[in-house]
């Protein structure tokens, strides 16, 4: 059975949680807000506003091809490890595995 995480634990997980997220998240908006700036060059904050850098990357075929094939290789292995992970997961389930303890099944 399961026993209740005393207040202390739950705050500092909490607590934890949260300084966990902006570690992983401050970086990403710095970036973000860096990359809408008019400068050449990386300047946080930036002077001006221009989506001309997004613009740039989302009609380049330097761009654009590289995401192509990583889209294809993506959804290629997404769908060759649900049916791997489906067929495993039948098998474990309606068959005896060699070494697993014995079956509770009514």
């Amino acid at each position: 059975m399961v026993r209740s995480v005393p207040l202390l634990g739950r705050i500092l997980a909490i607590v934890l949680g949260v300084i966990v997220t902006l570690y992983m998240l401050v970086p990403l908006m710095v970036v973000a807000g860096a990359s809408v700036g008019e400068n050449r060059f990386l300047t946080f904050p930036g002077q001006g506003f221009t989506l001309d850098w997004y613009v740039e990357a989302l009609t380049s075929d330097t761009y654009l091809e590289p995401f192509r094939l990583s889209l294809l290789v993506g959804i290629t292995v997404a769908i060759l490890a649900a049916a791997i992970g489906t067929a495993a997961a039948l098998a474990l389930t309606r068959f005896q595995v060699p070494g697993a303890p014995p079956s509770r099944r009514c």
